[in-house]
């Protein structure tokens, strides 16, 4: 999500740091139940200190991955972003990042991520990838899927109750963290569904910036995603166009950072041997495995908005739920550009495996789980806290 207005939010934020005044600010605002849970503090002004000093590295070096995953051809603008745009984490409660210009004396802008509804797509991310494996086969005999979707639905529920009773009690053990084991094979753990989902967030709102969505007069056609004409009889606004073209330039970010990931990590053995043979195949399976994380991340990033979305409209804040209930209805558009980008872009330079029937199967999935979860689920949790509440539909147009 956008913004791309002068904040008085974080008045002086320069060199990775908050200002004393920005950060009294963001505290009293915060969630110290969230805070006390990922940090351990007690204390909330150790709590955001904690915060900040532990995610600002980690969106930075999420930054400076994107940039360094950028084409040869694209490296000077990769430079210019590079010196221009700084990232940082928004107040643990928040549920929307933005784009800020930069208030201070340098150029550019400030990209806010919101890490809340990161976690919560992360979770769902995983979550999904239990309850529908790519390979089921590699399961063992006693793995159960509805006992998988129940520990889904567990975890998710928990955030609900915890952000519709703030400051009531801490939220519940990430069902990511309580995954995290080191078998789990390079680019397939939940590390690296987290490490996707923070991606495709700051990817998202740097898209805005490189398609000059930010900036006042006409935009140029091939920074939306519809043609004018089709948008309109589609009845998509121009703002809503702009973010679905950065949902889409999203995927195409992701996948390509997380299959370079791959590739500075290796050194391809000469041609016409058998260990350059070997050294193909695995960067066919990275590849395949980097388009899985990046499709789902966007999936489940989506889910996550709708989530949060509801919990807006319960309580209330129509605005906030608008906009991320309107995030959360782009996914079929989103998805089916994936579906084109994977299937005449990426399948004919690397084979038909990059999209496949299970591909559309898992996509239904997610928009299956999403549903039943916000239709069924989050009703009947509002309904054992005592708060009252009528069923919003979340189906999307097919």
């Amino acid at each position: 999500m956008r913004d791309g207005v002068r904040s008085s939010l974080f008045p002086e934020l320069q060199n990775h740091a908050l200002a004393a005044e920005a950060r009294e600010m963001s505290v009293a605002f915060a969630d110290f139940s969230y805070l006390r849970w990922v940090t351990g503090e007690e204390d909330p002004e150790r709590a955001w200190e904690k915060y900040f000093t532990d995610t600002q590295p980690q969106v930075r070096k999420g930054l400076d991955q994107l940039l360094g995953s950028f084409h040869p051809e694209e490296r000077d603008r990769a430079k210019e972003l590079a010196g221009s745009v700084e990232v940082f984490c928004l107040p643990s409660n928040a549920v929307e990042s933005r784009v800020f210009e930069n208030p201070g004396e340098a150029t550019g802008y400030l990209i806010g991520i919101a890490l809340l509804p990161v976690q919560m797509a992360a979770e769902i991310a995983w979550g999904m990838n239990m309850i529908h494996p790519r390979y089921p086969e590699t399961f063992p005999p006693e793995w159960d899927v509805g006992e998988s979707r129940e520990l889904l639905d567990f975890a998710l529920t928990e955030y609900v109750k915890s952000l519709e009773t703030p400051g009531q009690g801490p939220l519940p053990q990430s069902v990511l963290e309580a995954a995290h084991r080191p078998q789990w094979p390079r680019g397939q753990g939940p590390g690296d569904y987290k490490a996707a989902a923070t991606t495709f967030a700051i990817a998202h709102e740097l898209a805005h910036i490189q398609h000059g969505h930010l900036l006042p007069g006409p935009r140029a056609p091939e920074n939306r995603l519809f043609p004018t004409n089709l948008a309109s009889l589609l009845e998509i606004s121009e703002e809503t166009n702009e973010e679905l073209a950065a949902d889409a330039a999203t995927f195409v970010t992701c996948y390509n950072l997380l299959i370079s990931a791959w590739i500075h990590t290796t050194t391809p053995p000469e041609k016409g041997t058998g260990e350059r043979f070997r050294y193909e195949r695995e960067f066919r399976v990275n590849a395949m495995h980097s388009a899985h994380r990046a499709t789902e991340a966007c999936q489940a990033y989506h889910s996550a908005l709708c989530i949060l979305g509801m919990i807006a409209w319960r309580r209330g804040e129509g605005d906030k739920a608008d906009r991320l209930l309107s995030a959360a209805v782009r996914s079929p558009f989103v998805q089916q550009y994936i579906q084109r980008e994977r299937q005449e872009r990426y399948a004919p330079a690397l084979g038909p495996f990059m999209w496949t029937e299970r591909d559309v199967e898992y996509r239904k999935a997610h928009d299956s789980w999403r549903i039943h979860f916000c239709e069924s689920v989050m009703p009947e949790t509002w309904s054992r806290m005592g708060l009252q509440t009528s069923i919003i539909h979340v189906r999307a147009p097919a």
